[in-house]
């Protein structure tokens, strides 16, 4: 996945699914809204098989009409490749607004981290993990099946480390939302 500290510069990308061979390498890249045509087909014959969204860029971190306005955009930019789009949510209170946009969009939607949920250990004193914002909008959308959830980067999520075992009752709930829709990753 191409990190954002690479701004919209996807050359490092492409180099890197290059000399791994781009017949057994995909990558995510991270576009801009001046990306070209021209420029997207270059990154899906380089091997390129989604993009990740940069709030930070756009202004949209926190903002939920721009992350209306860039969900929406970057779905059709990237439709007729049959990619996915990746992106974080920092509020857990706009998964709400967000779910029924996100389960309409003609694109699989992916997003990080436990989709920054939290464990018991990192949650307000007398909030229950499976009532917080933001969790039951998650496995609604799980269940529709257009949104994956990645488990990775459990340290966001819980202060119990280095085993994290505070973090069971939330993945429990987001596999039994929906297993097939919960894979792993690593936060580099």
């Amino acid at each position: 996945m191409h990190g954002l500290s690479y701004g919209h510069d996807c050359v490092p990308l492409k180099a890197f699914i290059n000399a791994l061979d781009p017949a057994k390498t995909s990558g995510v890249a991270v576009l801009s809204r001046g990306t070209t045509d021209d420029e997207i087909t270059k990154l899906h014959r380089g091997g390129v098989r989604g993009i990740r969204l940069d709030l930070y860029v756009e202004g949209a971190m926190h903002d939920l009409e721009k992350q209306r306005n860039m969900l929406s955009f970057f779905a059709e930019r990237i439709r007729p490749w049959g990619w996915n789009m990746a992106f974080l949510q920092l509020e857990a209170a706009n998964w709400g607004p967000l779910s029924k946009l996100i389960s309409g969009l003609p694109v699989r939607v992916i997003v990080d981290h436990h989709a920054l949920l939290k464990a018991k250990s990192m949650l307000p004193a007398g909030v229950i993990v499976t009532e917080q914002p933001g969790l039951a909008a998650i496995v609604s959308m799980l269940k529709l099946g257009n949104l994956w959830v990645k488990l990775s980067a459990p340290y966001r999520c819980s202060e119990q480390s280095p085993h994290y075992g505070d973090m069971q009752e939330l993945v429990r709930c987001l596999v039994d939302a929906n297993p097939h829709r919960v894979v792993w990753g690593s936060d580099w």
